[in-house]
């Protein structure tokens, strides 16, 4: 009987950890998402889910230095039983991957200073196109993120 009473303990807090961390992330995406709403001003934002606990968003640039920016927020496992057992070994983070088209090439390099700036995991540069990944992102760091490439 003893065993029963551990294995629905078990399977109780793996249920709690779920919603937990469920709603956890969807808070985060929808401060994430606000917070890109705000910056873009009257800029048209559109939204695509990836993966149960990311989203994409795509905003088009009438003018400016940039044709079109691609975003993708990508959260960790917070729903997943094991990472809170496995976060102190492993260096997951959440992680948002940035994708600049550029109009022309005459403010790429201000651009890539901006983003050089935010300290990104890894920064590659094509002929008109940029694309950057940051992890352990926060609200501090999308900010600043956000300030570089849509203050141009």
């Amino acid at each position: 009987m003893n065993e029963v009473r551990i294995i629905m303990i078990i399977a109780f807090a793996a249920i709690v950890v779920f919603m937990i961390g469920n709603y956890t992330n969807a808070k985060k995406l929808d401060r994430y998402a606000g917070t890109l709403q705000s910056k873009a001003k009257n800029r048209k934002v559109k939204y695509a889910p990836y993966g149960t606990d990311g989203f994409k968003a795509r905003i088009q640039f009438d003018e400016g230095p940039m044709t079109q920016l691609d975003l993708a927020f990508k959260l960790v496992d917070r729903y997943n039983f094991m990472h809170y057992l496995l976060c102190f070994c492993t260096k997951d983070s959440d992680t948002m991957a940035v994708w600049c088209r550029l109009r022309d090439e005459t403010k790429k390099k201000l651009l890539v200073s901006r983003l050089n700036a935010a300290h990104p995991k890894q920064l590659v540069e094509e002929e008109k196109k940029i694309y950057a990944v940051f992890d352990r992102i926060n609200d501090a760091r999308v900010n600043e993120v956000f300030d570089a490439l849509l203050q141009i």
